[in-house]
């Protein structure tokens, strides 16, 4: 009786140990879909309130485009998943009001080929990608494609200074998509260049290895 007892409350403990490792997890897993930086944000306000005064209509329009980033990260974010065409959306209204605020010359290209209206992802999970490039005072210009084919998302961000990012750079990528996709994405830096791939399944991004 003893050790039947014994077994009964070392199982309740480790089922308890696992709840909380799980909830970890989902905790660390919904801190990471609002990886917009609150710097970024504060930069925007800022601006605003400087410009206000002196360029009324710039002033509007980076409330207005923060309004945007804001609207998606507060509704559609609180989804599971939402489509590849919302979170490009996104990304081009981030980059526009990127180029609003910054300090420096900065432009960007985004090509988009292949089918992204009916794909559903995982809330804002292209755009740590994008802020680590921007936070590169290295690079002025990005050329950013991305191409749905075979299953995989195919997301080529190439810059015209020959810049390599190094695994100290590319820490908040490789963590985020670690614990959300691990199995399921390759990540490639060289001089110039950063490639993701993420394999895509009929119900979505899977967990599981390709």
């Amino acid at each position: 009786m003893s050790a039947v007892e014994l077994f009964r409350t070392w199982n309740q403990k480790i089922e308890q140990i696992l709840l909380l490792e799980n909830q970890f997890l989902e905790s660390e897993v919904n801190k990471l879909k609002g990886q917009v930086s609150p710097i970024f944000l504060s930069k925007a306000l800022q601006k605003a309130s400087a410009l206000a005064p002196i360029q009324p209509k710039i002033s509007s329009t980076i409330l207005m485009q923060l309004g945007q980033l804001l609207r998606y990260q507060l509704y559609d974010c609180d989804r599971e998943k939402v489509f590849l065409q919302s979170e490009i959306h996104f990304i081009s209204n981030f980059l526009n009001l990127y180029q609003l605020i910054s300090d420096r010359h900065f432009d960007y290209s985004l090509v988009i080929k292949g089918p992204t209206n009916q794909l559903l992802i995982t809330p804002l999970l292209l755009i740590v990608v994008v802020q680590t490039l921007v936070e590169k005072q290295a690079i002025s210009h990005l050329q950013m494609e991305m191409e749905m084919k075979d299953q995989t998302l195919h997301f080529d961000c190439a810059f015209v200074e020959k810049y390599y990012l190094n695994d100290t750079d590319l820490a908040d990528v490789k963590n985020k998509f670690d614990k959300l996709h691990s199995h399921v994405y390759q990540l490639k830096s060289q001089a110039g260049n950063l490639q993701l791939q993420i394999r895509f399944y009929n119900d979505g991004i899977s967990s599981g290895a390709p």
